[in-house]
């Protein structure tokens, strides 16, 4: 039990990220269904899943999609795992891990916390599954999984600190905080849960498709037409804009707040159906599209009542790591 190291990882499906010792690791969810290589070697990121042939790759023209219910659970889930890991440099060691599922399939449909045994165990069965290297590259051997519904590590990683192998809240939120809304923008749909912070229990959640590669999609057509091109530039660089405001120079700023309207709008929408602002104490905005809606809760639920951490995207992957050091001890 000793050898065994505990990792975090958030495997959403736009990306996966992975903690080990503080590090952080990435990989794109870009995976095509061939085996690449050159003529001599197969790639390193070539594997064999389930009777299919995957590589992962940084981009691709037409990937694989990822953004369906059943990807937490699929061969393809389990290939950008395996390869997080495998880029993380922990082949050949044993591996327990800490996941999440969307809030969503993480309980059962309907209002409460009753968790969804079958998912949850479908995850679990998935993660464990061997995995081919067709590259001889050694590989992670993963032999337990902890999975965690996606809202609560957000809460974790904001309230609290690891004190004494325990978590303890902070001075700010020891009291106070009967109910807490999170939410978490991310590449493909948008989560919003409200519950008590220090039981965990669910009293209302939803979600809705929709996020950053939405707001990408709808760049990717706005930056052609400011390059004066009938072709559409590619995501990646679209997404490279989106994260800096710019293209070629040029501030787009006032792009991207026209094309996230609609967003900002929808999660407000949502928020007045579940997060009563004169009975929410906090608000905890997280994700990879944070950025993009942080106005519309602050128009919402007022600044003093907004939250949002610091590097907003690895927020879900520092509760899970917090979570996981629990398991640990």
């Amino acid at each position: 039990m000793s050898n065994r190291q505990y990792i975090a990882i958030d495997d959403g499906s736009s990306q996966i990220k992975l903690m080990v010792d503080g590090e952080v690791t990435i990989v794109k969810s870009t995976v095509v269904n061939e085996a690449r290589g050159d003529s001599e070697n197969f790639s390193d990121s070539a594997y064999y899943v389930g009777g299919h042939l995957f590589t992962v790759l940084d981009r691709a023209e037409q990937p694989l999609p990822t953004n369906f219910d059943q990807f937490q659970y699929s061969d393809l889930n389990r290939v950008l795992v395996n390869e997080a890991l495998r880029l993380a440099g922990l082949g050949g060691r044993e591996i327990v891990v800490g996941v999440t599922l969307p809030i969503d399939q993480f309980f059962k449909k309907g209002r409460g916390s009753i968790p969804n045994k079958e998912i949850i165990e479908q995850k679990k069965e998935s993660l464990l599954k061997p995995v081919d290297n067709l590259g001889g590259c050694g590989l992670a051997k993963i032999v337990e999984v902890h999975v965690f519904p996606e809202a609560i590590p957000a809460a974790v990683d904001v309230m609290t600190n690891i004190n004494n192998g325990s978590l303890k809240m902070k001075d700010q939120y020891k009291e106070g905080f009967d109910q807490i809304c999170c939410i978490d923008v991310g590449g493909y749909t948008v989560d919003i849960s409200v519950f008590d912070p220090y039981t965990s229990i669910i009293s209302k959640k939803d979600s809705f498709n929709g996020g950053v590669i939405e707001v990408v999609e709808d760049l990717q057509g706005a930056l052609a037409s400011l390059s004066m091109t009938n072709t559409n530039v590619r995501q990646y660089i679209a997404h490279q804009a989106l994260l800096a405001r710019k293209f070629r120079g040029q501030d787009i700023g006032h792009i991207i707040d026209e094309i996230a309207a609609s967003l900002r709008s929808r999660v407000k929408s949502y928020l007045q159906k579940l997060a009563d602002e004169s009975m929410t104490e906090l608000f905890i905005l997280v994700g990879g599209g944070a950025p993009l809606v942080e106005q519309a809760v602050i128009d919402y639920a007022g600044v003093e009542k907004t939250v949002v951490p610091q590097n907003s995207d690895l927020s879900i992957l520092r509760g899970i790591n917090k979570m996981l050091q629990l398991k640990a001890n």
